[in-house]
């Protein structure tokens, strides 16, 4: 005769299984990759399709086919909420189906706050080169929030366009290059002769800031720690060390393969416990 399962046991039980981590997969293939990947490297985890928000804290990639959704819904339930894009640096080239490079991932925002005091190891192994910060220049560069991110943020999209450029005009006489993500113009074209690049969450303010353009973020953007937001300054950008900040970013991104086994959700941890002592010590710093 089998024995009877405590009650107890059973509310124990469902609230396991509830509370397990959903990593949301869409329809997308990119998505189904990526996904897969990190759901593999977290134990309990569960893929499930981005359809309908369940309990637990979520996993997703990207804002499109159904994550918009999800996304929207843990942040009015103050769900936590892992969000997957591309990395900072050498991302992959879907375009061309590779998927060989770098991924980010931030608990409940789209991007890392670039602070940090991580080492040099990782940032090192990639082999990317700060270029000098070039302090001549003849245009401004204004990389446009894509339409998608737009949307989802609440925010008018040729509003923003219309105030950015009304407000830089305002502060300076230079010529004002306007490249949107669909833009056929090469990055690194577009930063030929650039004094400054203005954006809102671009990847392209990271790659400038790498370039040594400076930056002006007007949005959740990782580059924050090395760029200024005041578009009055613009005819007076900052030239900071950005060592520090490269590393701190190196940090917080992976590799599919990284997602697999594990490592980075180790390191996600291990990242939220380094930084809750970082801001501890600078508590009984200025106390």
């Amino acid at each position: 005769m089998q024995a009877p399962i405590c009650r107890a046991n059973l509310s124990y039980l469902r609230c396991y299984i509830l509370s397990k981590l959903k990593v949301y997969q869409t329809v997308h293939g990119i998505s189904k990759i990526i996904c897969q990947a990190f759901h593999e490297g977290i134990p309990d985890s569960q893929l499930v399709p981005a359809v309908t928000l369940l309990d637990g804290d979520a996993a997703m990639y990207g804002i499109l086919r159904g994550t918009h959704e999800i996304i929207n819904e843990c942040k009015d339930l103050w769900r936590v909420w892992w969000y997957i894009d591309h990395g900072y640096f050498k991302r992959s080239d879907h375009n061309h189906g590779k998927f060989n490079g770098y991924y980010r991932v931030t608990k409940s925002n789209y991007q890392y706050s670039g602070l940090g005091e991580y080492p040099s190891d990782r940032w090192e192994a990639l082999d990317v080169q700060l270029e000098p910060w070039r302090r001549h220049g003849d245009h401004i560069l204004v990389c446009p929030m894509s339409y998608n991110m737009a949307v989802h943020t609440d925010v008018d999209h040729k509003e923003w366009m219309k105030n950015t450029i009304a407000e830089i005009s305002r502060h300076t006489d230079r010529t004002i290059l306007i490249k949107p993500k669909s833009s056929d113009m090469l990055l690194d074209e577009a930063l030929t002769d650039c004094h400054a690049i203005v954006g809102f969450d671009t990847n392209a303010l990271i790659d400038s800031v790498v370039a040594g353009v400076p930056a002006f973020n007007l949005g959740n953007s990782a580059v924050a720690p090395v760029a200024l937001q005041d578009l009055t300054r613009i005819e007076s950008p900052v030239y900071p060390d950005r060592r520090q900040w490269a590393r701190n970013l190196a940090y917080n991104q992976w590799t599919l393969d990284e997602f697999r086994d594990g490592t980075a959700w180790e390191s996600l941890q291990h990242n939220l416990d380094n930084n809750k002592d970082i801001k501890q010590r600078k508590r009984v710093s200025n106390a």
